[in-house]
């Protein structure tokens, strides 16, 4: 009988751990701005060390990736954006282990890869943990090397979701477009596509020699792949957020600008941009902008 409980209960582990199929819907309780700290063990002196830290969750437009931007305050050199995707049980690089999700929205995801840790570079195996809870959102990193049975916490990120609010609503819309423009310094076509509507529209206002003036339409499609096969570092537009304006879910916003292509001045102008606040947050719907070659700070 005893045999019986032990095996019926191994089932249940089994079944409870697995029971629930994981698609990246499910993080969407997580979109959103959150602030807090990291805190990592420094193995050259075994002490832990915190420093402030901050993460923008979004999705694609599509709602199949996770998109994970870090800001470190106080070493801004450090921040990094990640997009994982779910795809034969893998979130990103990572084995899923494990996933349960609450009616609430709150989830625990638990993954798993082999890969090294240390400064001598053990192998390892490397588990992240994701804990959604309300307004408390943490990720914490274990390391088992190998030869051994002790998990050790290599760092671990706590956040709470920053304050509904006005401030909160221009963060994200400079962020947003922000994205944009570091995507295209670094020639990162998903990155750059994430930051657009569906049925978004870019548009140029050009002037022939004649002083005629015209409205220019590219798609959004034609633009993402041009840029994406731009070398890293050859499309620099250089911003300055001038104006912004918000009412509930809409967004106009006024960024003057310097383009510089391949190292070299190309032109001037001005961007308007409109953004629309949608479920899985600020996306840009609206984009024209002038360029010129005169009248340049």
């Amino acid at each position: 009988m005893k045999k019986i409980s032990l095996l019926l209960c191994s089932v249940f582990l089994l079944f409870f751990t697995h029971a629930q199929p994981f698609q990246i819907m499910d993080l969407k309780q997580s979109v959103g701005l959150w602030e807090g700290s990291l805190t990592y063990l420094d193995y050259s002196t075994g002490k832990p060390y915190t420093m402030s830290a901050n993460i923008s969750i979004s999705l694609t437009n599509d709602q199949k990736g996770y998109i994970m931007g870090f800001e470190y305050p106080k070493e801004p050199h450090a921040n990094a954006a990640d997009t994982s995707y779910v795809a034969n049980g893998i979130f990103g690089q990572e084995k899923i282990v494990s996933f349960q999700k609450e009616p609430s929205g709150d989830f625990a995801l638990t993954t798993e890869k082999m890969g090294e840790d240390g400064n001598d570079h053990q192998k390892a195996i490397l588990r992240h943990i994701y804990l959604l809870k309300g307004n408390a959102f943490s990720i914490s990193k274990e390391v088992k090397f190998e030869g051994t049975n002790k998990w050790i916490k290599r760092n671990a990120y706590q956040f709470n979701k920053k304050e509904i609010g006005l401030q909160q609503d221009e963060n994200a819309v400079k962020a947003v477009i922000q994205q944009l423009f570091d995507g295209m310094r670094n020639a990162d076509s998903i990155s750059i596509a994430s930051v657009f509507a569906p049925n978004a529209i870019m548009q140029t206002i050009v002037v022939d020699k004649d002083d005629n003036t015209a409205v220019s339409q590219s798609k959004v499609a034609n633009f993402v792949s041009f840029v994406g096969k731009q070398a890293k570092g050859a499309a620099d537009e250089q911003i300055v957020f001038e104006t912004i304006k918000i009412d509930g879910a809409l967004a106009i916003v006024w960024t003057p600008y310097r383009f510089v292509y391949n190292g070299q001045f190309s032109h001037c102008g001005v961007n308007s941009f409109t953004l629309v606040k949608l479920p899985d947050g600020w996306k840009i719907n609206y984009l024209i902008d002038t360029r010129r070659k005169t009248g340049c700070n």
